[in-house]
């Protein structure tokens, strides 16, 4: 039985070494960009495991796939796993310190900022503070809970829709009926959409038309069914790309961008960012921090980047998404805490 108990304080100990030695390695290597020698580690721990002792937990490591050896240097750096684990088992948060607070307090106390204007001193604040790229996802408008809807026949089947949220945002949408509709049906859809409807998104409205389409089999089902497919329209054809894009040169400054193939790629994809805008969004109903690491980023061009993101509420319905873009080989535990502590002061703006 002894032997078991000191075999299971061998593999514990063991398994905290690696986690130590990991831990040790990617702090370094997020540090200086450059290949971590035993060496280093060595003098880190300040001779409390032997040279060797160190050289065979890394070669461990590197057996398990959390590091690896590039093929130039003796040293070795973090993986896509080794980072992966790094973010959800080892990393320790750092919080902002009292001066960051000030900073970024100080950009925000205006408080009757226009929202354009708001999300563009954010953009840049978050991209100054971590030094990497920033992208902040306005408000979705499909989300905002409307106002008013106002319905106006225009040639034949196309409607002019203007949309009006509670936060006072307008939207003009021209969509096409599958057949020109009647004056009375549109005042009746109009009706509809404004009475029953009033203060909930275009995503509530189609839900609770379909569902209420599977009840009624009367005259109103036309009335019903066409608004519904009025609300689909809109939905259609909302084009969500308000977003705002800072700091893209706190990116090709660093060493992992210095081959040209590799910053090509990266401004294809601010050349046209809205599939990065839709893949920051695709989290809107998370709460907290989402961490995508290489391959977890359904964006070719970004492959050896990771994306931090956190959502950040206006009002109740009125969300967006704050991100950070970056290489692998960035300072996880410190981002966390600004894009949160940022998310939160937004969120109080509103209040």
């Amino acid at each position: 039985a002894n032997t078991s108990k000191k075999d299971i304080m061998n593999s514990v100990d063991l398994k905290s070494r690696k986690n130590k030695i990991l831990e040790l390695i990617i702090d370094r290597y997020v540090d200086t960009a450059m290949p971590v020698s035993s060496r280093a580690i060595s003098q880190k721990l300040r001779n409390v495991l032997s040279p060797a002792t160190i050289r065979n937990v890394m070669s461990d490591l590197e057996e398990e796939g959390f590091i690896m050896h590039p093929h130039t240097s003796a040293g070795r750096m973090p993986t896509k796993k080794g980072y992966r684990y790094y973010v959800d088992t080892l990393m320790q948060v750092k919080l902002l310190t009292e001066d960051e607070k000030r900073q970024v307090d100080a950009v925000f106390k205006d408080k009757m900022d226009e929202l354009d204007n708001l999300i563009k001193k954010t953009s840049k604040l978050l991209s100054v503070i971590t030094n990497e790229a920033s992208i902040i996802a306005l408000p979705l408008f499909k989300m905002s809970s409307f106002k008013q809807i106002e319905l106006v026949q225009l040639s034949g089947r196309k409607l002019l829709a203007v949309l009006i949220t509670k936060n006072g945002i307008l939207k003009n949408i021209i969509i096409e009926t599958d057949e020109p509709l009647k004056d009375s049906d549109l005042l009746r859809i109009k009706k509809i959409l404004n009475t029953q409807f009033n203060g909930i998104s275009l995503y509530q409205i189609r839900k609770s038309l379909a569902s209420q389409l599977l009840l009624q089999r009367d005259s109103f089902f036309y009335v019903l069914d066409k608004a519904k497919s009025i609300v689909d329209s809109m939905l259609a054809n909302i084009k969500e790309n308000d977003f705002c894009f800072e700091g893209a040169s706190n990116i090709l400054q660093q060493p992992e961008f210095n081959d040209l193939d590799k910053i090509a790629k990266f401004l294809k994809v601010m050349e046209a960012p809205e599939g990065l805008s839709s893949f920051i969004r695709r989290d809107y109903e998370k709460e907290g921090v989402n961490i995508y690491i290489d391959d977890e980023i359904d964006i070719d061009e970004l492959c050896g980047c990771s994306i931090i993101t956190c959502n950040y509420a206006l009002t109740d319905d009125f969300f967006g998404t704050l991100g950070i873009i970056g290489p692998m080989r960035m300072e996880y535990s410190k981002i966390i805490s600004v894009v949160n502590y940022i998310a939160d002061i937004l969120g109080d703006m509103a209040d």
